[in-house]
């Protein structure tokens, strides 16, 4: 879920959503995917590249690459318990991509916001211990009735008149949602579908975005 987002926002359009901007100025991404720097602004109100996705111990010898966090679950889970709590942050972002799957590959869709230039994706800073280095990972939430036409997870959307409210350290991550994320999906963001060529990671350009057509498979009862 929130596996790639696209970046294309002004100075002045991440300064009205979130109150200032990163120098240098990040340069526009159509097709952002995970494991590389991306720009983020921390609960301390600095602007701080990190790495997108935290590697995660999951055996003796083994880590994997984690970019999502449910925000239902991460207040019991011993390596996101402190970050919900006491780092989150926001992924200034245009929209963002999600695959509605029938079976076969998947059909990417674009997801942006109804109005207004952009978008402000709810995440945490994870502290590597051995290295400190921080990374960021983005908290995602049951999708509602619409969005889970495409998919059953949404990520957590910060309103941007409650940003202080989300990074509001007497507030745990739980209380920080209800208080600063939108309710659902359905009345922020809009949708349609998009090439395949976003499956592809070298692909980064305007026609990304481009809409494409597509139809739905018919269901087992328009089949007979």
């Amino acid at each position: 879920m929130c596996g790639r987002y696209s970046f294309q926002l002004s100075e002045s359009e991440v300064s009205d959503l979130t109150g200032s901007a990163p120098s240098p100025f990040p340069e526009a991404t159509y097709n952002q995917s995970p494991g590389v720097p991306i720009v983020v602004l921390d609960s301390d109100r600095q602007w701080d590249p990190m790495p997108w996705g935290a590697e995660i111990r999951i055996g003796p010898a083994r880590k994997r690459l984690v970019i999502n966090a449910r925000s239902e679950t991460a207040a019991g889970k011993r390596v996101f318990r402190e970050a919900f709590a006491r780092r989150r942050c926001v992924l200034p972002a245009s929209g963002f991509f999600e695959w509605r799957r029938d079976g076969g590959r998947g059909q990417p869709f674009y997801f942006h916001p109804r109005t207004g230039p952009g978008i402000l994706l709810g995440g945490m800073v994870l502290e590597e211990k051995d290295t400190a280095e921080r990374r960021v990972v983005v908290l995602t939430r049951a999708a509602d009735r619409w969005m889970e036409e495409i998919h059953h997870r949404a990520p957590i959307l910060v309103r941007p008149d409650r940003i202080e409210r989300w990074f509001d350290s007497a507030l745990d991550g739980e209380a920080g949602v209800r208080a600063a994320a939108y309710p659902d999906e359905a009345g922020v963001l809009d949708r349609y579908p998009v090439s395949e060529r976003v499956n592809r990671v070298a692909e980064n350009d305007p026609g990304i975005l481009t809409r494409v057509e597509w139809s739905p498979p018919p269901t087992q009862e328009e089949l007979f």
